[in-house]
């Protein structure tokens, strides 16, 4: 039975980027400022919410930055230094995460490395130490926090990794070979358990947190799709990102769909928001955008 997560398509306001209403002219870029009219962001990748809800961090894939999102100031800014003045330039970074503690971790795909930034006293200029050396990691491609002391990291070729952050060690992957072919998005949800989406065989997995046994939560192996349903009746298309929505839900980002869907620990999956691109109609009027 379909899950009732979602019962009516979602309204959903566009924060910054573009075009849009706000900002007609809008198209790739870096610029700070307004974030309702002026920034601009280069494939945007992974997001953090800090505790409060007031400030929102983003990885800025193609420009090789970090931005800060003030949700109450609506000002978008890129993460800069006190030594240099200027903005910390990373290697291709494609996740974010915050811990307990104030700090921001940095997954960078460029150059295979998790980095540190001390959130506290940002006004004087970030603290930035890289965690890990380059290279710790092969192609990563998203990364998450368990809520206590370890971070999570999926790597392109299939494998899903542990840093415990009391000594920064990495583990070797914790799942078995071939339980993953391209993992693309990783989240930690309320009950511990690992959610994983794999992008090329087009399902939604969950992994132990103690005995690293995988289970199937969702989607049609290598059978891309777009039907709702629980467990083998639903299908993805490229899933990537996920996120926790609270009662152990994942919110996953259907890529090849161009969905933001709901998958519920029983695996019932509803879209959040999203219309199918066979559905999208183009019009070119005035004050009409395509998306």
């Amino acid at each position: 039975m379909a899950s009732a997560l979602a019962s009516a398509q979602t309204a959903v306001t566009t924060l910054s980027g573009g075009p849009s209403s706000n900002n007609p002219n809008s198209a790739s870029g870096n610029a700070d400022g307004s974030t309702a009219t002026v920034a601009q962001f280069n494939t945007p990748g992974g997001l953090a919410l800090e505790p409060s809800g007031n400030v929102l961090w983003l990885a800025d894939t193609g420009n090789n930055t970090v931005r800060r999102l003030d949700l109450v100031g609506g000002q978008t800014t890129t993460l800069a230094t006190n030594t240099s003045g200027g903005s910390i330039i990373f290697s291709t970074p494609v996740d974010v995460a915050i811990d307990a503690n104030t700090n921001l971790y940095v997954l960078t795909q460029g150059d295979g490395s998790l980095w540190r930034v001390d959130l506290r006293n940002l006004s004087f200029g970030a603290t930035v130490t890289r965690l890990l050396p380059a290279g710790t990691f092969t192609a990563p491609n998203a990364l998450a926090f368990d809520g206590t002391a370890n971070l999570y990291v999926v790597e392109e070729a299939g494998a899903l990794r542990r840093i415990a952050l009391s000594n920064n060690t990495v583990s070797a992957s914790l799942v078995a070979a071939g339980s993953f072919v391209t993992p693309r998005g990783v989240e930690v949800l309320d009950n511990g358990q690992i959610a994983v989406s794999d992008g090329t065989r087009h399902t939604i997995h969950l992994v132990d947190p103690n005995t690293f046994a995988v289970t199937f939560l969702a989607g049609g192996t290598n059978t891309p799709g777009s039907a709702l349903g629980q467990g083998t009746a639903a299908r993805f298309n490229s899933p990537r990102h996920l996120a926790k929505a609270g009662n152990n839900t994942l919110v996953v980002a259907d890529n090849g769909n161009h969905q933001v869907r709901l998958v519920d620990s029983a695996g019932n999956t509803s879209v959040l928001y999203g219309i199918l691109s066979n559905f999208w109609v183009t019009v070119s009027a005035p004050g009409v955008y395509p998306g």
